[in-house]
């Protein structure tokens, strides 16, 4: 997430990721790494919830 014009926040795409098939872990492939050094990962949404998300 970057500070934009006014301080307000927004969010880059730097890659993405895969959960493996036990779902215990992912797998990221980065197309770019932060200069801050800091990534966050989310657990994903289901459909239904994406739609009730500003911004999803």
């Amino acid at each position: 997430m970057h500070a934009g014009p006014h301080h307000k926040a927004f969010w880059t795409k730097v890659g993405a990721a895969w959960f493996h098939r036990d779902r215990k872990g992912v797998s990221l492939q980065l197309e770019v790494v932060p200069i801050n050094g800091r990534i966050v990962l989310r657990t994903p949404l289901d459909d239904e919830a994406k739609g009730e998300q500003p911004g999803a």
